[in-house]
């Protein structure tokens, strides 16, 4: 459950901001494997005006994983995480925050470490992670080359 201590971080401009080591830590805490972070324009700031060069200067991210994009970043004092472009519909938390079945809001870094655990661990009951392959071939991965080869 959030408690008010949760509620205590703020993003008042130029407070606090998604910079590219914050979300490099947030997705290495939370355990996310991705190909890329995109920075695109701060998704509150961008759309309500008022400050550009904020909204320029404090990004969202979009993060590319294998189950889809996951967008990250500030908005005012939250941090808005939305998984719209994936296949997960449904809640992360049961704790008392802004929230749909696509999108959290997290009051901090740890809430948005938490909600980015619990993401993951739907996403990976709808397509499991797959085993790392070996780095040398068994013989039953050069029988399966050789079968799609037509070779084998």
């Amino acid at each position: 459950m959030t408690t008010q201590s949760d509620h205590n971080t703020t993003n008042d401009e130029g407070t606090d901001d998604m910079k590219e080591e914050k979300l490099k830590a947030i997705l290495l805490l939370a355990g996310v494997e991705y190909s890329g972070a995109h920075r695109i324009l701060n998704g509150y700031y961008g759309i309500h005006g008022g400050n550009p060069e904020y909204a320029v200067n404090n990004p969202w991210w979009l993060i590319s994983t294998r189950h889809g994009l996951i967008e990250i970043g500030w908005r005012k004092r939250v941090i808005s995480i939305d998984w719209s472009e994936t296949a997960f519909r449904g809640t992360i938390t049961k704790d008392d925050v802004t929230k749909s079945d696509a999108m959290v809001h997290a009051w901090s870094y740890g809430k948005a470490v938490d909600y980015i655990k619990s993401l993951m661990y739907e996403l990976n009951k709808i397509e499991p992670a797959k085993p790392p392959k070996t780095e040398t071939p068994t013989a039953s991965d050069q029988a399966d080359v050789l079968a799609q080869t037509g070779q084998g």
